[in-house]
């Protein structure tokens, strides 16, 4: 009788204990929401200033963003529609690359600006100045739809 007895409590431990593969989708499932709580998190992180976006690779090239922007208002006004994209400099050039958004959140279609690479030159002759190459990188630079050249130059304020 005592082997029955035996028999009957291991039976009933058997029906009471959870399976193993219960506990492995428990922990898989924890695992992968852990996970999902992890990579959404990244969605409601403060966004960086505008120049900030970027890795600098020097104190100067942050020196040459931000006198761009000096120059630009529509920078200044509109910085949720640009992004850094490069700084290089050459043979006392600084050339700063920057791409507008596509699509603008802010910026005025009418500058016709979506998507373009625009380049900011500084230095050379007139180190006051900054130059922008394309008709729409001077509409989104000015704040206003230009009918300039399309090389102008701007007095850094």
């Amino acid at each position: 009788m005592n082997d029955r007895y035996l028999m009957m409590e291991s039976e009933e431990e058997a029906k009471s204990k959870t399976p193993e593969w219960i506990w492995q989708i428990i922990l898989i499932s924890g695992v992968a929401l852990a996970f999902f709580v992890w990579s959404s998190s990244d969605d409601k992180a403060p966004a960086k200033a505008q120049w900030d976006r970027f890795e600098f690779y020097s104190n100067e090239d942050r020196a040459a963003v931000e006198r761009v922007i000096a120059a630009c208002p529509g920078l200044r006004r509109y910085p949720a529609d640009w992004m850094v994209d490069e700084v290089v400099e050459r043979a006392g050039l600084t050339n700063v690359h920057i791409v507008i958004a596509n699509p603008l959140q802010d910026m005025p279609y009418a500058y016709y600006a979506t998507g373009h690479h625009c380049q900011f030159q500084l230095g050379g002759d007139r180190p006051d100045r900054v130059a922008v190459v394309k008709r729409p990188c001077v509409s989104a630079c000015l704040d206003e739809s230009a009918q300039s050249e399309t090389s102008t130059w701007f007095d850094i304020q």
